[in-house]
């Protein structure tokens, strides 16, 4: 009965589909021109004055967030360095290492490049991690008719 038992998990364990997201590497990911650390004047140097700034504090990293709005876009700066960002408008271009997206086109367009990523897409997001970590990814929401809605940066 032991030797079942034993053989039963051994082949469950054999089975399971390992769920590793793809990785998009840092330093090849852009946002238009500018990426991760930039500085506030790229930002606005790339696409112009934003309609609002406002400045949030962020109890977890006990930091001060300038947030530069724009229509359809919102950028996150700490002394002055681009950490976060959630876009909407399809003017708004994302280079990784791989490929370039943007809002508008369709979720099957990345299955090529993050193939990981794009079998583990679930009730309209797709994530593929940044870096060697698993704390930060990109969150790629997409409506039922396949297109991209909205790319963002999460923590976890």
């Amino acid at each position: 009965m032991k030797n079942i038992f034993f053989i039963l998990i051994v082949l469950t364990t054999l089975s399971c589909k390992s769920q590793t997201l793809d990785t998009i590497i840092l330093d090849d990911f852009t946002i238009a021109n500018f990426g991760f650390g930039s500085s506030s004047s790229e930002l606005i140097g790339t696409l112009g004055q934003p309609a609002s700034t406002y400045t949030e504090y962020w109890e977890i990293g006990d930091v001060t967030a300038t947030i530069y709005q724009y229509l359809g876009a919102k950028f996150e700066f700490v002394n002055n360095e681009l950490v976060g960002f959630k876009i909407s408008d399809p003017q708004i271009f994302i280079h990784t290492d791989l490929t370039t997206f943007t809002v508008g086109d369709l979720i099957t367009s990345l299955q090529n490049y993050y193939p990981d990523s794009y079998s583990l897409r679930e009730n309209g997001f797709m994530a593929i991690n940044f870096g060697t970590g698993d704390h930060e990814y990109l969150l790629i929401k997409y409506a039922s008719d396949k297109k991209i809605v909205g790319i963002e940066h999460r923590i976890y």
